[in-house]
């Protein structure tokens, strides 16, 4: 038994050490997908995801998707990825968010990839390993838009690229074609990639001996086929660039001072990165015969200068596009130097200290100073959505800024009836008095409505949902509802209680429905009920509601059928005195 239990420790031992790469590659990508997967639906969509989820409803036909992506500004191929997880898993946050989450996965194999292929095994395992805990790579990861597709694309776009240069493989060059149209295809930005891979064939002509033959060859096909390829998108790249109106603003020439902090949520950490940096570069200044590894120094540097340098001069002359996430395509190439510059520190076990250090520092902001996992982050609409669709009756919907789109997207994965209209449709319902009585109005950026709608109008608010970034007001028309009068009636002895009572009711030959409201945000302290009672002549108790005071109004039905004629309210006294209106019913 010893013997055996001897021989299958002997057999392990060997496979581990004859499998040491595999196994730290998996154990990488498996932690990776662990963060990137773990709480994909925790935060809200976002404007800008709902946009992209908007889009690519998959209600709507291939056509559609493509139609609407040109024309906003960019090209397709993320928006079709999006729509065809939609087609498959189903109109949810989940399956809107998963291509990215794929791409988030899958670029950390390339990225060790590349430090292997540019270097050595090791910078390629250092390099993935300080991308698993990447604050940007994460992030983006987890958001319905293209930047995962952007760096991950661009990646695996170099890595084949550089194994083109080197090898007169022609998988290889028709997978360099093929991921490089659909980098150009799914972000703008992936022609910058293109740009600095330009640069560096010519320089690995120049330094590798003219004319070399092979190589040229394989790049003529390459540019042939991609421009060929690219051909429809040059009419809309122009439409684009004539674009004089955009919320990019031209960054100073310090930008990258904030952009490199901003990569790893840390300034600490980035000032390490920056070291790292600094350590493989000056490699490229010890050595002056050309090796490969000094033209893959270059290789990286002159990838993060020409996605720096390229977009910040185009805003002297043009519309400016730089912004810190547009250059996450960056980031890899970034980690991969970094990444040798900590392999080239003379002691293994000191390289091992720093990576660990950095390694378990990015942990830490993470999992502590950002509380990523239970934080809320972005724009909760889906909440907002959530609490205007339980609200019971059904009513309108209005939202400012053109948001009505971007609700709607929940109210569809709601499985909602509530369809949301621009807030431009209401001011001419109620220029035309033609408006209904009790409606919603939501807006995205902040927590008061950005709007002098109800100024104009004499709109009164009567309710109010507030989640991070968005808010959702309830409404009445005074021009379609009636207030009643409330007279102050004795309180209820030993129950500090005080009770209001209406005057007598309108005569009514159709259902309406009494709203009654609190100022609760005056006494955020009030705990108590609201009592609300229907009563007959005789002071009969025809129906009765009890609810506690919250954002939204208490409702209660008046049937025309009911021999109610007035209206009493008791809630706790100190309070402040209550407003009750009469409605429509179903003005919804």
């Amino acid at each position: 038994m010893s013997r055996l239990v001897s021989e299958s420790r002997s057999a392990l031992k060997h496979f581990v050490r004859h499998h040491e790469t595999i196994i730290w590659l998996v154990l990488i990508v498996g932690v990776a997908a662990y963060l990137r997967f773990r709480g994909l639906t925790f935060q809200s969509y976002w404007y800008d995801e709902l946009f992209s989820a908007h889009i690519s409803n998959p209600a709507h036909s291939f056509k559609t998707v493509v139609d609407m992506t040109l024309a906003d500004v960019h090209p397709p191929v993320y928006q079709l990825m999006m729509w065809l997880s939609y087609q498959i898993f189903g109109y949810t946050e989940w399956a809107g968010r998963l291509p990215s989450a794929i791409a988030g996965v899958l670029t950390i194999p390339v990225i060790y990839l590349l430090g292997r292929d540019l270097f050595n095994t090791r910078t390629g395992l250092y390099a993935a390993a300080l991308a698993v805990p990447n604050y940007y790579l994460l992030y983006f990861a987890q958001e319905a838009r293209s930047y995962a597709f952007l760096y991950f694309l661009s990646s695996l776009s170099f890595l084949l690229f550089l194994r083109v240069l080197r090898s007169r493989s022609r998988l290889n060059l028709t997978l360099y074609i093929a991921t490089t149209l659909t980098l150009l295809y799914t972000q703008y930005f992936g022609f910058i990639t293109v740009a600095a891979q330009g640069l560096l064939a010519v320089t690995y002509i120049c330094v590798t001996g003219w004319p070399n033959r092979p190589l040229l060859r394989r790049a003529t096909i390459a540019v042939g086929v991609i421009g060929i390829g690219i051909a429809p998108l040059i009419p809309v790249i122009a439409a684009h660039s004539a674009i004089d109106e955009f919320w990019i603003r031209q960054p100073g020439p310090g930008f990258l001072a904030a952009y490199l902090p901003a990569y790893f949520y840390s300034a600490a950490v980035a000032a390490l990165v920056l070291i790292l940096l600094c350590i493989a570069t000056s490699r490229l200044f010890l050595k002056r015969q050309w090796s490969w590894e000094r033209f893959a120094i270059l290789v990286l540097l002159i990838w993060v200068t020409t996605g720096y340098l390229l977009p910040w001069l185009r805003g002297f002359v043009s519309q400016p596009v730089l912004t810190d996430r547009n250059t996450i395509m960056l980031v890899p190439p970034i980690l991969v130097l970094a990444a040798y510059g900590l392999a080239l520190i003379p002691k293994l076990w000191f390289q091992r200290v720093i990576g660990v250090s950095l390694i378990a520092y990015s942990f830490y902001i993470l999992i502590f100073s950002l509380d990523y996992y239970e934080r809320v982050r972005k724009n909760q609409f889906r909440e907002t959505a959530q609490a205007m669709d339980a609200f019971e009756p059904v009513l309108p919907v209005y939202t400012l800024k053109f948001n009505d789109t971007k609700y709607n997207v929940y109210f569809t994965q709601q499985g909602s009836s509530l369809v949301a209209k621009d807030a431009s449709e209401l001011d001419s319902l109620l220029a035309d008095h033609i408006a209904p009585p009790l409606f919603w109005l939501a807006d995205a950026l902040g927590y008061t409505l950005q709007t002098d709608i109800d100024e104009r109008y004499g709109l009164i608010e009567v309710g109010r949902y507030r989640f991070k970034g968005t808010i959702a007001v309830l409404l009445i028309n005074p021009a379609a509802a009636t207030r009643l009068t409330l007279k102050p009636g004795e309180g209820m002895a030993g129950e500090r209680k005080v009770v209001y009572t209406s005057a007598s009711l309108p005569g009514h030959d159709a259902d309406l429905q009494l709203l009654v409201t609190v100022n609760k945000d005056d006494r955020p302290e009030f705990n108590g009920e609201i009592y609300i009672e229907l009563l007959a002549s005789d002071g009969r108790i025809v129906r009765s509601h009890r609810v506690k005071p919250g954002p939204a109004p208490a409702m209660l039905m008046l049937d025309s059928s009911q021999e109610a004629v007035r209206a009493r309210i008791t809630l706790p006294a100190g309070e402040a005195i209550p407003a009750a209106w009469l409605i429509p019913a179903g003005s919804g």
